[in-house]
């Protein structure tokens, strides 16, 4: 769903579902991906690659007021087309608290492996948040961060990224930028094998996390 320009939720930087806006005291942060029809469709569990066998959950923050507004799909963000997904409130005292909390527990649950994708909707939002998820990465062996974001490379919670992604159990891909670790709409880079149908969802995949070579997608 493309907004129109104009639209207050354009100007203003917010969801157009207001009704979708959880306290990270009334819900869980993170969630089993198998809730996510293109991600897990009714699975958890990494079936192909290096991370085969992991479990993935998910989080989604507010689109638009957590994202850079030189984001190429401002008007366009799938998160348009998805009314019922929860945007945990990045701004509650208690956010990081909780976030943290649940990402230990995950982390002593699966020593084996968790992954875990921060932002299905919404981005990093301060350099402070993203140093926060490079810190819980180096303390928890078992986290891995799979994601996309539309900071740029060169920003300060770009730079950010790009030296956590030094770390072997971190693909966060750069949207809409082209080259390598990037995720690019109608753009340059590996058809996504989920969207043309050459595979069930992301966990029967795995090309996100797998090569460093870009991905295109279709536009949502």
């Amino acid at each position: 769903m493309h907004i129109k320009p104009g639209h207050p939720a354009l100007e203003k930087a917010i969801t157009i579902h207001p009704t979708a806006r959880r306290s990270p005291l009334e819900t869980n942060i993170l969630k089993s991906v198998s809730l996510n029809g293109k991600m897990g469709k009714g699975s958890n569990v990494i079936t192909k690659g290096k991370w085969a066998g992991m479990p993935m959950f998910q989080m989604s923050l507010e689109e638009r007021a957590t994202c850079p507004d030189t984001c190429g799909q401002w008007a366009s963000c799938f998160g348009n087309n998805m009314a019922f997904g929860h945007r945990i409130d990045h701004t509650h005292p208690e956010f990081l608290s909780i976030l943290g909390a649940e990402v230990e527990l995950l982390a002593k649950k699966y020593r084996h492996g968790v992954v875990v994708r921060p932002h299905v909707i919404g981005d990093y939002f301060s350099v402070e948040y993203a140093q926060w998820w490079t810190g819980a990465v180096e303390k928890h062996k078992s986290l891995h961060l799979f994601g996309f974001t539309h900071r740029l490379r060169d920003s300060d919670i770009g730079r950010i990224i790009l030296k956590g992604n030094e770390n072997p159990r971190v693909w966060i891909r750069f949207s809409d930028q082209g080259g390598d670790m990037s995720a690019n709409v109608a753009g340059e880079g590996i058809p996504c094998p989920e969207q043309t149908k050459k595979t069930e969802s992301c966990l029967t995949c795995g090309v996100c996390w797998s090569t460093t070579q870009p991905v295109a997608f279709k536009l949502h």
